[in-house]
């Protein structure tokens, strides 16, 4: 769980394992202010899972299967953020899609 108490930035890791390469993430935003997410460990990765988040509670799903590694999440917003966020690990994608 990620805890997003007025922080303007957070980094938190994501570890996959060869038994878990999918996920989804519950980001639970209770601020008035958009939080942008990435999720990747370089910039075409983190490019293509580039998120905002408005007020309110959405889910984000892994579309494929990762690399079993640790994959860093990012949350920023210029005017703090409040809220939560929880990573939750997959078998597989169809567990993962259950959530979009």
């Amino acid at each position: 769980m990620v805890i997003l108490d007025g922080n303007t930035s957070v980094d938190n890791t994501l570890c996959l394992t060869s038994e878990f390469q999918y996920f989804y993430i519950k980001v639970v935003n209770t601020g008035d202010n958009a939080i942008s997410i990435t999720i990747g460990n370089d910039s075409s990765t983190q490019s293509a899972n580039y998120y905002q988040i408005q007020p309110g509670t959405y889910y984000i799903c892994s579309a494929k299967e990762w690399a079993a590694t640790s994959h860093t999440v990012s949350f920023s917003s210029n005017n703090g953020m409040s809220g939560n966020a929880y990573a939750y690990l997959c078998n597989t994608l169809a567990e993962a899609e259950i959530h979009s």
